[in-house]
């Protein structure tokens, strides 16, 4: 899902950016802090801790609304930083099949599918 943040910023802003693949978000992260790559699309828990120390700038995420700290939502939706998105089964059905024509865009406009 990373990688498909960054093709789509990629197709949006007509930004030229190297993708470089990694096998997760944790070595990733190592690179970018020790200058081998300049940018991560990652998860807030994953980049969070170095945010808080000054170590990463977080330019945006990926969400409708800014992510907040919940303060009175069980701990573990704050510890992972997850935004609840309460709805019905016909809501979440109709948010994956737009979800997934988005992003099947960006992988066919980005030519990211190999035949």
């Amino acid at each position: 899902m990373n990688h498909l943040v960054l093709e789509l910023l990629k197709s949006r802003t007509g930004t030229f950016i190297t993708h470089v693949p990694y096998r997760g978000v944790a070595p990733a992260t190592l690179d970018m802090l020790s200058d081998q790559v300049q940018l991560v699309t990652g998860t807030i828990p994953a980049v969070l801790p170095f945010i808080k120390d000054g170590r990463v700038k977080p330019l945006a995420v990926t969400s409708a609304k800014r992510s907040s700290a919940l303060p009175d939502v069980l701990a573990r939706f704050k510890s992972d930083a997850v935004e609840p998105a309460p709805g019905s089964p016909a809501l979440l059905g109709a948010f994956i099949e737009a979800d997934y024509r988005a992003w099947r865009n960006v992988v066919m406009s980005q030519k990211l599918v190999i035949e």
